[in-house]
């Protein structure tokens, strides 16, 4: 790792990369975790620096590198959770579904059984027959864990549950554009917020006079057949 981190930093003609903490680690490879948090090391070993002080730097950056890939690990869990799993979870009620599943890839000594092999496994199950794929939960202890600790928590998106609005929902004939459009929210609390929304209060009071409306002009056509017949 060291050796292709020194030959990074010799491949690399903007020198000033190893200014330290306040070098420019903002562009390109040098903003990859694993290069920029080794950015000290690298230009006291550039300056010919040995022995403890290099070590200690050395040491310093593999704690930064660690604390960096834990940071980066969580804002990957947020994404799936806040961006991937609502959008499959949206496809639940359509033809064309979206399932994710989840494997254990802790022990990299049984990548091979438990990540590759299950993968392809899954993949091929999709291509043959999509309605019969196995339960997520099923391929793995951590996945039933993980999966079935987010539909115990009310809030998660994997228990979320959609809602539609027929106020809002608009026919071809009613949108402007002439092009029919459904709202769906995923999740009550998204619901309950949709609901206080402007936009929502203003088409249901919009609805509401449509309705009025309808009525009216029924009770006055009614009332004219009325008159009709008694003449």
């Amino acid at each position: 790792m060291f050796d292709e981190l020194s030959q990074l930093g010799r491949d690399l003609t903007d020198q000033t990369a190893f200014a330290g903490p306040s070098g420019d680690f903002s562009t390109g490879l040098k903003q990859a975790i694993g290069f920029r948090e080794f950015g000290p090391y690298l230009a006291a070993k550039s300056a010919s620096t040995s022995g403890e002080d290099l070590e200690l730097l050395r040491r310093q950056g593999i704690e930064d590198m660690k604390l960096s890939t834990r940071r980066y690990a969580k804002r990957q869990i947020a994404w799936i959770r806040n961006k991937l799993l609502p959008e499959c979870n949206g496809t639940l009620t359509k033809s064309v579904k979206a399932r994710p599943y989840v494997l254990d890839a802790t022990d990299l000594n049984t990548w091979d059984s438990l990540v590759k092999a299950q993968g392809v496994d899954i993949a091929r199950q999709f291509i043959d027959d999509e309605q019969h794929l196995p339960d997520a939960t099923t391929i793995s202890e951590i996945a039933a864990k993980l999966l079935a600790d987010a539909k115990e928590k009310p809030n998660s998106v994997l228990a979320w549950k959609r809602f539609h609005c027929p106020i809002c929902s608009k026919t071809s004939e009613e949108a402007r554009d002439g092009v029919a459009y459904e709202v769906w929210l995923n999740g009550q609390d998204e619901y309950n917020q949709h609901l206080q929304s402007r936009q929502h209060r203003k088409n249901r009071t919009y609805r509401k006079r449509l309705a009025e409306r309808d009525s009216n002009y029924l009770g006055n056509a009614k009332g004219s057949s009325e008159s009709e017949n008694d003449d």
